[in-house]
């Protein structure tokens, strides 16, 4: 039994130690699982290729656990349907629809799909969190609130109704009951990356796969000082766990911070409340313009500068806009005049991002509180 922890002081530089560390190897009976949330799946993909300096690869799979679940179940000769997201959601609300005489909080309720979503997604966090209706309803009727005790009644419904199709859960719970007999398991490393917290779920499958397989790595942050309370500490304290039920000791590797100073004054003060100044004197250039053409005209020369004589590619540049309805026709026409290839997402603005949006939540704040009392607090 082995588990590897890589702690770094972001997850990013955590996860491309945890994939310079993968087990590369000819021997095809012999697999890599990098297990990463499935929003991350593409950008490990990509790190995997940039970190180990490969081109193809046929024993390294980037991977979700559910998928990573679903491989095992059928390899296991399980035949199975998964359920979606949204026929867990019209079950939900066919309950709500069926049961409303039975409820008290919602008895006189507006009935919705969002609502029966709302509800779909609690259960489902109940479930992965491995709290059974039983177990919830007990503590609800403890409490004594009715909506939680409606919510209580609705899980039990949820789970007593004949579903042809697993959830996600389930498919969870199957896949932990397969762990100990899977050849694939026992033959294979895992690579955990991206993830800030572990459910109940994933700490016991990471435990089993700990307890079964050639070897488990996760990586994790341990940033300190004025950053330190950027991530939560739910990784480490899952390892913890697992660590002291199986009676071992993780072997903790301590990534090295190859930052420049640039890089390293970023992290440092990123969200810092007492921030530090530095001179830095490469990395950052503010340059001046009179007019959006000539500011997107000089940012293209700079592009072709870096691609012809430092070997960039178009991919590795970003260029972030106070606005694209302002800036998105000089873009267009420029960078294509330059034959400069990009792309344009005008699905996310800054506006998207946390600290923005809280920046102007306290804006928003002082507009009706007196500022002396809000200095005061």
């Amino acid at each position: 039994m082995q588990i590897n922890l890589y702690s770094a002081q972001t997850l990013r530089q955590a996860t491309k130690e945890v994939i310079k560390n993968v087990e590369v190897s000819q021997n095809l009976d012999l697999r890599n699982f990098i297990v990463v949330p499935d929003r991350f799946s593409l950008q490990a993909e990509k790190l995997l290729f940039q970190e180990l300096g490969i081109s193809s690869t046929f024993n390294i799979d980037v991977i979700s656990i559910s998928k990573l679940a679903s491989l095992v179940l059928k390899l296991s000769g399980n035949e199975f349907k998964t359920q979606s997201n949204l026929e867990g959601m019209l079950l939900v609300y066919k309950i709500l629809i069926e049961h409303q005489a039975e409820f008290e909080s919602l008895k006189d309720a507006n009935l919705s799909i969002d609502l029966a979503k709302e509800i779909f997604l609690t259960i489902s966090q109940l479930k992965s969190c491995e709290i059974s209706a039983d177990k919830f309803l007990k503590s609800a009727n403890e409490l004594a609130n009715q909506k939680l005790i409606d919510i209580a009644k609705i899980y039990s419904f949820y789970e007593c109704s004949e579903r042809e199709k697993i959830d996600a859960a389930d498919l969870i719970t199957l896949f932990a009951q397969q762990i100990e007999e899977s050849e694939l398991i026992k033959n294979s490393n895992f690579y955990f990356a991206e993830f800030d917290s572990f459910t109940s779920q994933a700490r016991t499958i990471i435990q089993l796969l700990v307890k079964c397989s050639r070897s488990v790595s996760i990586a994790t942050c341990s940033t300190t000082g004025e950053n330190e309370y950027i991530y939560e500490q739910d990784v480490l304290q899952k390892v913890a766990q697992i660590c002291e039920n199986l009676k071992i000791k993780p072997n903790i590797i301590i990534c090295e911070k190859n930052q420049n100073e640039f890089q390293k004054h970023i992290a440092d003060n990123l969200f810092a409340f007492k921030q530090t100044l530095k001179n830095i004197p490469y990395g950052a250039a503010i340059l001046n313009n009179s007019n959006i053409t000539s500011e997107i005209e000089q940012i293209a020369n700079i592009i072709k500068f870096e691609i012809l004589q430092n070997g960039y590619n178009f991919s590795d540049f970003n260029i972030f806009v106070p606005s694209l309805q302002s800036y998105q026709k000089q873009i267009s026409e420029i960078f294509s005049s330059e034959d400069i290839a990009c792309y344009i997402d005008a699905t996310k603005t800054l506006l998207d991002l946390a600290p923005i949006k809280f920046i102007l939540k306290v804006f928003d704040f002082l507009k009706d509180e007196n500022i002396l009392n809000f200095l005061a607090l």
